[in-house]
């Protein structure tokens, strides 16, 4: 009787388990308030810097490549919130801004029972 039980609570212990996949949309909140600037290498030169305020993460670099005896420069920006997902070309001074969509898709992905999730990753893995 006391094996069956052991054997019962294990196997629920790993349906839950399997049920309870992290969410792939859900964006790590970040508790640290902080700026990285650093060198690039390799092909390129230049230099890039990221910062980060709680949900909010922008990027800046500025860099020349060369390649095949070619030198191309190029200088982006890129900020992402909550709400909006924005990104500039510094050199060609066009930039396009679109509706941060993760976190309506982290609700929907919290919303579905344990059986939608497992369907949703079997789905990712096939």
């Amino acid at each position: 009787m006391r094996a069956a039980l052991v054997a019962g609570v294990g196997l629920s212990l790993m349906a839950a388990r399997s049920a309870a996949q992290p969410n792939p949309f859900k964006m790590p909140k970040m508790t640290v308030k902080g700026e990285i600037a650093y060198q690039l290498g390799g092909d390129q030169s230049g230099t890039a810097q990221t910062a980060f305020d709680g949900d909010r993460v922008m990027s800046q670099s500025t860099s020349t490549t060369k390649m095949m005896g070619k030198e191309t420069k190029t200088s982006s920006w890129s900020l992402i919130t909550p709400e909006a997902m924005s990104f500039a070309d510094l050199e060609k001074k066009k930039g396009t801004e679109a509706p941060n969509l993760l976190p309506n898709k982290a609700k929907a992905y919290d919303d579905l029972d344990g059986d939608g999730k497992k369907r949703f990753h079997q789905n990712f893995k096939t």
